[in-house]
Parts: structure tokens; sequence; C-alpha cells
């Protein structure tokens, strides 16, 4: 073999290695159980409404939105226009929906409630129970063009149930949910209290209903997420990635952001 073959083939694999750097801990967790290693490390595209159910991080290369309901998002929400994008997705006019630990201003729960059937949302913050403290909020947070589409389309208040409630202690008189919603709030509780709060999850699940995740990495890892949810109940609806991030993963420099859907577990016959 000449040597400029050989430097050649030598500068491919340094390019190979170069963008494959996280390739051996980068895999794919099949419903069957069946692992399967990613052969070159790069995103796995969308290109169908079914990959939208599989588990796994979220990509640079995914949706994004400037705006949700009109409502322009806060800049420093670095990966809640990713959140929101992929989430919004999952909402329908014949389903019954729940935003978990909602948020005052985060306007997610008023286009659910302007999409879907019937629609719930609770914080355990008070101000989920008030009209004006929730308008204020949104001025003070998002600001004026916020809060003028919030005062122009006031009225989704009453398209909506609001309810201050912990996401671990639900109350009894919530129906059953068509999909639940819960965006980047699980790493913020303890092991047990994330266990416990996806066993309220799959209480209030619909038979065919679905569960819409986030959490942010490495506060809470996929494989500890996947043990949680299997101890409550709960299993993926689709495809599971497992491992570390893979390159093309969204990032601010510490965290990443990984998004799953899960159902009830079927009973065993």
């Amino acid at each position: 073999m000449s040597s400029k073959k050989n430097v050649v083939i030598a500068a491919l694999m340094s390019a190979i290695f170069a963008f494959n750097i996280d390739a051996n801990e980068f895999s794919i967790r099949t419903v069957n159980g069946i692992e399967e290693v990613s052969s070159d490390g790069h995103p796995l595209m969308e290109n169908d409404s079914e990959s939208l159910s599989i588990s796994r991080f979220i990509r640079t290369s995914d949706l994004t939105l400037d705006s949700v309901w009109d409502i322009p998002l806060r800049k420093s929400w670095w990966s809640r226009p990713y959140e929101y994008a992929w989430t919004m997705q999952f909402a329908g006019p014949d389903l019954v929906v729940l935003d978990a630990a909602c948020g005052i201003s985060h306007p997610l729960k008023w286009y659910l409630a302007d999409n879907c059937k019937e629609t719930w949302a609770c914080d355990t913050d008070p101000r989920i129970v008030s009209r004006e403290a929730i308008i204020q909020e949104t001025y003070d947070d998002l600001g004026e063009d916020a809060y003028l589409t919030l005062m122009s389309k006031d009225y989704i208040f009453d398209k909506i149930t609001l309810l201050q409630a912990s996401i671990f202690d639900l109350p009894d008189s919530m129906p059953l949910f068509d999909r639940i919603f819960c965006v980047s709030t699980l790493e913020h509780l303890l092991p047990d209290e994330r266990v416990r709060t996806l066993e309220n999850f799959a209480k209030i699940l619909a038979p065919n209903g679905w569960l819409i995740l986030t959490v942010d990495y490495p506060e809470v890892t996929p494989e500890e997420l996947s043990i949680a949810a299997k101890n409550a109940g709960l299993v993926s609806v689709s495809a599971e990635e497992i491992g570390s991030p893979p390159v093309g993963t969204l990032n601010n420099g510490y965290y990443s952001i990984y998004r799953c859907v899960y159902k009830r577990e079927p009973l065993k016959k």
C-alpha cells in the first residue's frame, strides 16, 4: 500500500474517531429489551409520527419554537423551545390532558386548553388558582407581548381547570387522562418522590393514555428513569435510548434533556 493511501486512511480513521467519541456509550433499548449499538454515534433523525414516541435525548436538529400560543418564550429557557415543540405534538381535540407542575407563566397549559377536549393544570405555587396572579406573573416573567396576548385571549381561563397540588400527592378528584405532560420537573425531586410521582401518574392514566415527560440529564439518567417507571407500573411506548448523550444532543454546557413517553404496563395474563 502506498504511503499516500496510508495517510488518507489515517486521516479518515482520525475523523471517524473524532465524530464517534460517544458511540461506545450510546445504544438503543428496543421494546423487547434487545440493545442495538449505534453504528456511527450520530443523532437519530425523526422522519414519521411514530418516531416521536421514542424515548431519547433531545437533539439540536429537533424542531424548536420561539413562542407557544403566541406567547414569546423567555430567552433564558434554553431547552423549553425544544421541549414544547415536541410535547405539543401529542395534543389532540379528543383528549383529556394534564399539565403537571405547569408553572405560573409557562404557556404550554394555554396551548393544551385551546387544543384539547379537557385540560387540567396543577402546580404547588398557590398563585396557580388566581387569574390576577397568573396575569401579573406573565407580565413580570415574559414581558408585555406575552401579557397582551393572555389578556386578549382571557377566555382560556374558562377552558382549563387550575389546581394547587403536588405531583406526588395528587387529589382523588382528577379524571383519567389520555395525556399527562410533565416538563423538566422530576429532576427537582428526591428519588423516592420520583417513584411516588410516577405511581400517581400511572393511577390517573387512561388505559390507553400516555405520559409525556422530560428530565434534565445527568440529574436523572435514562437508566434511573426506566427503573423508576418500571417500579411505578409504567413502560416505554417505543424504543428507549440509554447511556450517555450521543453526538448532536442539545446541551447548555452541563445539562442535556431526555424525553420519554410511557404508558401503563399491560396486565399479565
